[in-house]
Protein backbone atom coordinates (compact mmCIF):
# COMPACT_ATOMS: atom_id res chain seq x y z
CA UNK A 1 0.00 0.00 0.00
CA UNK A 2 2.81 2.43 0.77
CA UNK A 3 4.32 1.76 -2.68
CA UNK A 4 1.07 3.00 -4.24
CA UNK A 5 1.20 6.27 -2.28
CA UNK A 6 4.89 6.71 -3.04
CA UNK A 7 4.29 6.35 -6.79
CA UNK A 8 1.35 8.75 -6.58
CA UNK A 9 3.45 11.28 -4.68
CA UNK A 10 6.34 10.98 -7.15
CA UNK A 11 3.98 11.50 -10.09
CA UNK A 12 2.52 14.58 -8.40
CA UNK A 13 5.99 15.89 -7.57
CA UNK A 14 7.20 15.38 -11.15
CA UNK A 15 4.05 17.07 -12.49
CA UNK A 16 4.59 20.02 -10.16
CA UNK A 17 8.14 20.53 -11.39
CA UNK A 18 7.05 20.26 -15.03
CA UNK A 19 4.37 22.91 -14.42
CA UNK A 20 6.89 25.18 -12.66
CA UNK A 21 9.34 24.73 -15.54
CA UNK A 22 6.70 25.83 -18.06
CA UNK A 23 5.70 28.82 -15.92
CA UNK A 24 9.32 29.92 -15.51
CA UNK A 25 9.87 29.62 -19.26
CA UNK A 26 6.83 31.84 -19.87
CA UNK A 27 8.02 34.37 -17.29
CA UNK A 28 11.45 34.47 -18.88
CA UNK A 29 9.87 34.92 -22.31
CA UNK A 30 7.69 37.80 -21.09
CA UNK A 31 10.69 39.35 -19.35
CA UNK A 32 12.77 39.25 -22.53
CA UNK A 33 9.85 40.74 -24.49
CA UNK A 34 9.64 43.61 -21.99
CA UNK A 35 13.40 44.24 -22.05
CA UNK A 36 13.47 44.34 -25.86
CA UNK A 37 10.46 46.70 -25.79
CA UNK A 38 12.33 49.05 -23.44
CA UNK A 39 15.37 49.00 -25.72
CA UNK A 40 13.21 49.66 -28.79
CA UNK A 41 11.60 52.61 -27.00
CA UNK A 42 14.92 54.46 -27.28
CA UNK A 43 14.89 54.09 -31.07
CA UNK A 44 11.26 54.60 -32.07
CA UNK A 45 7.97 54.29 -30.22
CA UNK A 46 6.31 52.83 -33.36
CA UNK A 47 8.75 49.91 -33.25
CA UNK A 48 7.92 49.34 -29.61
CA UNK A 49 4.20 49.41 -30.34
CA UNK A 50 4.57 46.94 -33.22
CA UNK A 51 6.72 44.66 -31.08
CA UNK A 52 4.25 44.68 -28.18
CA UNK A 53 1.17 44.22 -30.38
CA UNK A 54 2.83 41.28 -32.11
CA UNK A 55 3.68 39.54 -28.87
CA UNK A 56 0.27 40.32 -27.37
CA UNK A 57 -1.34 38.60 -30.36
CA UNK A 58 0.97 35.60 -30.03
CA UNK A 59 0.45 35.23 -26.28
CA UNK A 60 -3.33 35.51 -26.74
CA UNK A 61 -3.18 32.92 -29.48
CA UNK A 62 -1.13 30.62 -27.25
CA UNK A 63 -3.66 30.93 -24.44
CA UNK A 64 -6.61 30.09 -26.67
CA UNK A 65 -4.67 27.34 -28.44
CA UNK A 66 -4.29 25.48 -25.13
CA UNK A 67 -8.03 25.82 -24.48
CA UNK A 68 -8.85 24.61 -28.00
CA UNK A 69 -6.55 21.59 -27.73
CA UNK A 70 -8.38 20.59 -24.56
CA UNK A 71 -11.62 20.64 -26.58
CA UNK A 72 -10.08 18.58 -29.38
CA UNK A 73 -8.98 15.90 -26.92
CA UNK A 74 -12.52 15.68 -25.53
CA UNK A 75 -14.47 14.09 -28.38
CA UNK A 76 -17.83 14.97 -26.80
CA UNK A 77 -17.19 18.73 -27.03
CA UNK A 78 -15.51 18.80 -30.45
CA UNK A 79 -17.54 19.99 -33.44
CA UNK A 80 -16.57 21.07 -36.93
CA UNK A 81 -18.12 24.48 -36.26
CA UNK A 82 -15.80 25.05 -33.29
CA UNK A 83 -12.84 24.06 -35.43
CA UNK A 84 -13.84 26.48 -38.21
CA UNK A 85 -14.31 29.30 -35.67
CA UNK A 86 -10.87 28.56 -34.23
CA UNK A 87 -9.24 28.70 -37.69
CA UNK A 88 -10.98 32.02 -38.41
CA UNK A 89 -9.89 33.32 -35.00
CA UNK A 90 -6.26 32.36 -35.69
CA UNK A 91 -6.39 34.03 -39.09
CA UNK A 92 -7.88 37.25 -37.67
CA UNK A 93 -5.57 37.49 -34.67
CA UNK A 94 -2.44 36.96 -36.78
CA UNK A 95 -3.25 38.85 -39.97
CA UNK A 96 -5.48 41.75 -38.90
CA UNK A 97 -2.78 43.48 -36.78
CA UNK A 98 -0.24 42.97 -39.56
CA UNK A 99 -2.64 44.37 -42.16
CA UNK A 100 -3.41 47.40 -39.96
CA UNK A 101 0.31 47.94 -39.35
CA UNK A 102 1.03 48.00 -43.08
CA UNK A 103 -1.94 50.31 -43.67
CA UNK A 104 -0.87 52.71 -40.90
CA UNK A 105 2.95 52.52 -40.69
CA UNK A 106 3.07 55.94 -39.01
CA UNK A 107 1.35 54.43 -35.97
CA UNK A 108 2.59 50.83 -35.85
CA UNK A 109 5.85 49.56 -37.30
CA UNK A 110 4.85 46.54 -39.42
CA UNK A 111 8.39 45.16 -39.52
CA UNK A 112 8.65 45.03 -35.73
CA UNK A 113 5.30 43.25 -35.61
CA UNK A 114 6.42 40.76 -38.27
CA UNK A 115 9.73 40.31 -36.44
CA UNK A 116 7.88 39.29 -33.29
CA UNK A 117 6.02 36.62 -35.29
CA UNK A 118 9.24 35.33 -36.85
CA UNK A 119 11.16 35.32 -33.57
CA UNK A 120 8.35 33.37 -31.90
CA UNK A 121 8.49 30.72 -34.64
CA UNK A 122 12.29 30.63 -34.36
CA UNK A 123 12.08 30.13 -30.58
CA UNK A 124 9.54 27.36 -31.08
CA UNK A 125 11.77 25.67 -33.65
CA UNK A 126 14.90 25.99 -31.52
CA UNK A 127 13.18 24.69 -28.38
CA UNK A 128 11.87 21.74 -30.40
CA UNK A 129 15.41 20.82 -31.40
CA UNK A 130 16.53 20.38 -27.80
CA UNK A 131 13.51 18.64 -26.27
CA UNK A 132 13.21 14.89 -26.11
CA UNK A 133 9.89 13.67 -27.45
CA UNK A 134 8.28 10.53 -26.09
CA UNK A 135 7.06 8.82 -29.27
CA UNK A 136 5.91 5.55 -27.77
CA UNK A 137 3.81 6.80 -24.86
CA UNK A 138 6.00 5.08 -22.28
CA UNK A 139 7.96 6.64 -19.47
Amino acid sequence: MSNFFYRKWMRTKRGFFEIMEVLMAKKIKVGVIAIVAMILMFFDWRMTLGWLIGWACLLTLGFFREKFYAIILDEDQFTVGKYVRYIIFVFVILWLPLLLAFMFPNAINPYALAASYLIDRLILFMSGLFTKENKHGTE
